[in-house]
């Protein structure tokens, strides 16, 4: 499941038509046929919004949550096993998603040849997208194939823009979860089995990889476990500073094996990139019966931008083979994350106009949507009369608009294109088409879109974000004023794509009301800030 913005979840999932199997039980292949998957949407109570289902052939548990898009759609990521596989030869290849936030399909692809899935899906700082999983791949010399870690890069529509494999073609290699770095790469966790035809079988190993921007192995590490315990990585996190968050199965010393009901304990672990080289050496390591889970539960974990870190899974119960209690656990200060900077190069909302009435207005688009491969994805026009127009996709490039019979807006009436790209990056242009606005109308609009927040706020930050500024600024002077006009903090808004944007840091200061003050070369904004 992925909660939406407005509180809404999506959840991605697969099922059986048990009627169809009843009234067909001799059918051949019937899990081809009824078997489906589902996209379900809920409200935040848990009622049902609209439900889509997709038989293109037999299903399998989706591996990944959907990913949620700033037009309110998803893309999703299925596995499924079409004509001529069958359940006995199994054919699996994943599917990309692309849908509207009803549920429409406005993109399908899909990927790999035979027995292929993936298990991660992740946004990319240049507007394009990651997945990574496992390809089945033809040993040398050999009539048997091996998984291989399989990282493929799609732009939005799912078009694919490179495809690599990494791994040993005598191992079976997989990757179980992913995240971005610093420059455009990826690192991946997963699992392991070196010179997988030999026998006696060697103990699986967990796999650490560190991909640069176009997927060259940076490094690599292997994590070994003493016999008979094997290893494997199910979950990972960049750190913003660098070092790496492991959690899966690892027992270099055999210590846990003695005890049985040991096997299945969680291992924790922050690693630190050596200072002049690929090599990896523990800051701290812990091994844990909780709520953490094993293989199956790869991707349930989240870390919050203030260091908790939530997992869930099912506890190991000693002494039976029976499933443990299943639940959630959650740490505290395990690190920040790494989030790269998605609106480094953000979108350029542009347009022009034409008046083929005095009461009509004829909106030209021109917009950029920002990195090499993002795309726009939602505009907004808002004409100064109090209405707007919304679309999810630019109609040519051209909008119209009529306002009130016989009404000309007056000089200064301002009217605004709001862009926003696949990131979630935003950027606002403005125009006057129907005279130039004067130095207070200019600053009592720059005003009216200026936003704080949260407001009131019962933590030590706000955000002071003030679109619509003219470029050619790198920062912009303000204060924190108390109620007695006194200033109690001093800042600098850095600008980017002409917005000014400040996180305030409100540490110590009593509750009460404040006034924040931003200087700019349009006017004064003021806006009033509550303290609880």
């Amino acid at each position: 499941a992925t909660e939406m913005t407005n509180g809404d979840f999506l959840i991605s999932g697969f099922g059986y038509d048990i009627s169809s199997l009843v009234a067909n039980p001799r059918a051949p292949n019937p899990y081809l046929t009824t078997s489906y998957h589902f996209l379900t949407r809920i409200d935040s109570l848990g009622n049902v919004r609209w439900q889509r289902l997709f038989h293109q052939g037999m299903a399998h548990a989706p591996a990944c949550p959907p990913l949620r898009l700033p037009d309110g759609g998803a893309l999703v990521v299925l596995t499924i096993n079409p004509p001529p596989g069958t359940l006995n030869n199994p054919a699996a290849r994943p599917v990309l998603l692309r849908v509207d936030s009803l549920g429409n399909v406005l993109a399908q692809k899909i990927y790999g040849n035979y027995q292929n899935s993936f298990n991660q899906l992740c946004a990319l700082a240049d507007g394009s997208y990651a997945l990574s999983g496992g390809a089945l791949r033809r040993v040398p010399n050999s009539p048997y194939g091996l998984d291989d870690g399989w990282v493929l890069r799609v732009t939005l529509d799912g078009d694919t823009l490179r495809s690599s494999y990494v791994g040993g073609a005598y191992d079976y290699d997989s990757f179980l979860s992913m995240r971005p770095t610093a420059g455009g790469g990826l690192l991946l966790g997963g699992y392991r089995l070196p010179q997988a035809l030999q026998r006696p079988a060697l103990p699986g190993q967990g796999w650490l990889v560190q991909l640069d921007s176009i997927d060259r192995v940076q490094w690599q590490q292997y994590f070994t476990s003493a016999p008979p315990a094997g290893a494997g990585l199910t979950g990972v996190e960049a750190l913003a500073n660098g070092d790496v968050l492991l959690r899966g199965g690892y027992d270099p010393t055999g210590a846990l094996a003695a005890n049985p009901a040991n096997l299945n304990r969680q291992y924790l672990a922050r690693w630190r990139p050596g200072p002049a080289g690929p090599a990896l050496a523990p800051v701290w390591e812990s091994y844990r019966n909780d709520f953490a889970g094993g293989g199956g539960d790869a991707n349930t974990q989240c870390l919050a931008p203030d260091g908790r870190f939530t997992v869930s899974g099912t506890k190991t119960q000693a002494n039976t083979s029976a499933p443990g209690p299943a639940g959630l656990t959650r740490y505290a200060n395990i690190g920040q994350p790494y989030v790269p900077d998605y609106c480094h190069l953000p979108p350029f909302a542009n347009l022009a106009y034409a008046r083929p009435a005095p009461d009509s207005l004829v909106l030209f688009e021109l917009s950029l949507p920002g990195p090499r491969y993002a795309q726009l994805v939602r505009f907004r026009w808002a004409w100064g009369d109090g209405t707007a127009t919304t679309r999810l996709a630019a109609t040519g490039g051209r909008v119209r608009h009529r306002y009130a019979a016989g009404r000309v807006p007056a000089p200064g009436t301002a009217v605004t294109l709001t862009v926003t790209n696949n990131l979630g990056c935003t950027h606002t242009a403005t125009v006057y088409p129907f005279g130039a606005p004067s130095a207070s109308q200019q600053a009592k609009a720059l005003a009216a879109g200026a936003s704080l927040f949260p407001n009131p706020t019962l933590v030590d930050a706000a955000t002071l974000a003030v679109p619509g500024l003219p470029p050619g600024t790198a920062s912009l002077p303000g204060e924190v004023l108390d109620a007695l006009g006194r200033v109690v903090r001093r800042f600098a808004a850095p600008m980017r794509g002409g917005t000014a944007t400040q996180l305030l840091d409100l540490t110590g200061l009593p509750v009460g009301v404040y006034a924040v003050r931003l200087h700019t070369p349009l006017g004064l904004v003021v806006k009033r800030l509550v303290r609880q």
